[in-house]
């Protein structure tokens, strides 16, 4: 963790401990929340609660404070979708983010952005949320509305099953296999300290995946493990990986 995040991390945390009250920190990136959650015994006296919206969203605010009650995450779902659906060119995760840190908000002030049929579902920080319905006017030639999204919170992504013969169930195979890179090159990530297991930072190339886990190298995206029983005559490894889509 580096010493500037940690430092800013352990002043919420006594801020809350000496206050006796609940505080908050920005959006956490994920590679953030995988250094907070390596050291999570250290504020653990203080409280420490990770949440981003819905349960699967992958940017985080710490709540830091050990209290009873209250302490709502300060996030508000914006919905951000066409003025005329049918003339909007097609719009990406991409134009979307571009779109709003166009309007001088910096990205920890946003959460995940879900985007699907050029609709838009953005979690932001609470403070921020009247400023973007109100500044957000279009996202590259396409007029948008922005405002607080009265429907449910966006269910997780959809995921595509790919099939993939492995040697061993190793973790830098899997990254070989799925981001089509060679064992020395997989392995250049972990030393390089850019691969996250369900959320936290992997440093162990040679650790066993199961099925369920999310992992993910920065830069390249994240992909499931799917099946991973199915052995071929040669001993080698028939799994599934799914992708987001």
């Amino acid at each position: 963790m580096q010493t500037e995040f940690k430092n800013r991390m352990n002043d919420l945390a006594e801020r809350a401990y000496r206050e006796n009250k609940f505080v908050f920190s920005d959006f956490l990136s994920e590679s953030e929340v995988s250094d907070l959650l390596s050291c999570e015994r250290e504020f653990a006296h203080a409280g420490i609660k990770l949440f981003g919206g819905a349960e699967h969203c992958t940017r985080k605010i710490a709540r830091f404070g050990d209290l009873p009650a209250g302490g709502e995450f300060p996030v508000q779902l914006l919905k951000i979708a066409p003025k005329a659906v049918k003339f909007a060119g097609e719009l990406t995760h991409r134009d979307f983010l571009g779109a709003i840190l166009s309007l001088g908000l910096e990205r920890d002030v946003l959460g995940d952005l879900f985007v699907t049929d050029k609709i838009c579902y953005c979690y932001c920080l609470t403070r921020v949320a009247p400023y973007l319905c109100e500044h957000l006017k279009s996202v590259g030639k396409t007029a948008v509305s922005c405002a607080p999204s009265e429907e449910s919170a966006p269910t997780a992504p959809q995921r595509k099953s790919e099939s993939y013969t492995l040697s061993s169930l190793r973790a830098d195979c899997f990254l070989s296999a799925f981001y089509r890179l060679s064992r020395a090159e997989a392995l250049e990530y972990f030393r390089g300290e850019r691969v996250f297991l369900n959320g936290k930072l992997c440093t162990e190339n040679a650790k066993e995946l199961k099925t369920g886990d999310c992992i993910s190298a920065r830069g390249k995206g994240k992909f499931y493990v799917g099946e991973t029983g199915e052995t071929t005559k040669k001993g080698k490894f028939r799994v599934t990986i799914e992708r987001p889509v």
